[in-house]
């Protein structure tokens, strides 16, 4: 008796066998794979996305956008120019330190104890100005006065006015001017908007020749043109933004007036693209100036005739046109003549549906 039991006890004891954990891990994987399919195949997605049933209904709210747009700009840039005197002597007085900007209606140099003016002006003055001479260069110099805040009058002819003009700066310098003309040595010329100083290139007590140079300025930004426009733009006034910076922009042609590239050139990111030597893009956005009202509606709620056109199926009325302003993830943005801020319930249409 004692050895039969034995004997049973002993079969009961004996270990599974690797082929009963092969079942059982089979029998397992299956089970967590019904379970993983069940979850794939039915995720829990709003009826307002899916569309529902044929004739779903959709109510949606109006929503303002201003339809945003990633672009990269290409500075157009000008190379650095230098300061020359244009009369010979010894140098004896020069405020040049790298960094600082030389300002515009300034005496920054003198050659001989005689201190030069500074003069940014569009066209450099190549010849001594008297009285009567006409021409781009006058014109220049009398829109730079005039800049500076002295009363002249832009006539391109060397008057009486722009000598009071040139007078006047001189004398808000604790300086005296004096004859009747403006020669071309006692004029630095620098371009317009300069920039900078970048290097001095003259030490104090240097002999100096007409044409050497005393400075060298840093390149300037001129423009800032588009790489590429996106296409299908929404219609309106647009704003070009770099981080904070906005600015308003006429058209997709570069961006030129001087306040504008002054405030551009003045951001992070155009300062990281010079450091970068331009071997880096200079993304940019662009934006309505005044955003739009436009209503969210699954992709599917959008019908389109024959020719193109879209519209929106309503519950009320017929369908309603409409023009498409953007799309993702299944859910269209889209707006119409005379929209408002109220919620409209739409209906998603039946496949064979076409716009009238």
């Amino acid at each position: 008796m004692t050895g039969r039991w034995s004997r049973r006890r002993r079969s009961i004891d004996v270990p599974p066998s690797w082929s009963a954990f092969v079942v059982l891990a089979v029998c397992l994987a299956a089970v967590v794979g019904a379970a993983v399919f069940v979850v794939v195949r039915q995720p829990d997605t709003p009826d307002s996305l899916t569309g529902g049933g044929a004739r779903s209904e959709v109510l949606s709210t109006p929503t303002k956008v201003d339809d945003q747009r990633q672009v990269e700009l290409v500075p157009e840039m000008r190379d650095g120019a230098a300061a020359r005197v244009l009369r010979s002597g010894t140098l004896t007085s020069l405020d040049c330190k790298p960094g600082d900007t030389v300002r515009n209606g300034s005496f920054p140099v003198a050659v001989d104890g005689v201190r030069l003016l500074a003069l940014s002006t569009d066209v450099p003055l190549w010849r001594d100005l008297d009285t009567g001479t006409t021409g781009a260069d006058v014109t220049a110099v009398q829109q730079t006065l005039k800049s500076l805040g002295t009363n002249v009058k832009v006539t391109g002819r060397f008057d009486e006015q722009t000598r009071r003009g040139l007078r006047t700066l001189y004398g808000k310098a604790g300086r005296t001017w004096e004859g009747s003309t403006l020669r071309r040595d006692a004029v630095v010329w620098l371009p317009p908007n300069p920039a900078a100083v970048a290097s001095c290139e003259a030490e104090l007590g240097q002999q100096l020749s007409a044409g050497d140079p005393i400075l060298k300025l840093r390149s300037t930004v001129l423009a800032f043109a588009f790489k590429a426009v996106p296409k299908d733009l929404v219609a309106g006034p647009r704003i070009l933004a770099i981080g904070d910076v906005r600015v308003p922009i006429i058209g997709y042609q570069p961006i030129s007036g001087p306040r504008e590239v002054a405030a551009l050139g003045a951001t992070e990111a155009f300062r990281a693209w010079l450091d970068a030597e331009g071997k880096i893009p200079l993304p940019a956005s662009l934006v309505l100036a005044e955003p739009i009202l436009a209503l969210p509606v699954p992709a599917a709620a959008v019908a389109v005739s024959a020719t193109g056109a879209a519209c929106l199926q309503r519950t009320q009325g017929g369908p309603l046109a409409i023009t498409v302003v953007g799309s993702s993830m299944g859910r269209s943005l889209v707006t119409w003549d005379g929209i408002s801020a109220e919620p409209v319930t739409v209906l998603i249409p039946e496949a064979d549906f076409i716009c009238g």
